[in-house]
């Protein structure tokens, strides 16, 4: 059997590195796109205004803002959660045959009809 011999050229390339250089941050999402996005969610007018004065790095980094929002929304809202359920109806005392007459007779003069 003959052996092949299999050469391979790789091309060097030089990378010049240099500690001095800070690497330049992506380019943030435009206000216009945050805007977009924002206009996007059911979030309260307020919410959206509060988002929208951050620089986000990209649509993940906003969406993420996003749901944290909605969740405190949620909280702060009681979203979800039942009420009404274990409280008393308020107690009303029930009205004297006086302060019948004097209610309906207020809203006959209303409606410029008779008073009893």
């Amino acid at each position: 059997m003959d052996e092949e011999e299999v050469v391979v050229e790789e091309e060097i390339v030089e990378v010049a590195i240099s500690e001095d250089e800070e690497p330049t941050p992506p380019e943030p999402l435009s206000k216009e796109k945050v805007t977009e996005k924002l206009g996007e969610t059911n979030l309260p007018k307020a919410s959206k205004a509060r988002l929208s004065e951050v620089d986000y790095a990209d649509e993940e980094v906003l969406e993420t803002a996003v749901k944290a929002e909605i969740a405190y929304v949620k909280e702060l809202t009681g979203s979800g959660q039942p009420f009404g359920m274990n409280s008393e109806p308020p107690k009303q005392e029930p009205l004297t045959e006086d302060e019948k007459t004097a209610r309906f007779n207020e809203r006959m003069r209303e409606v410029g009809a008779r008073e009893v």
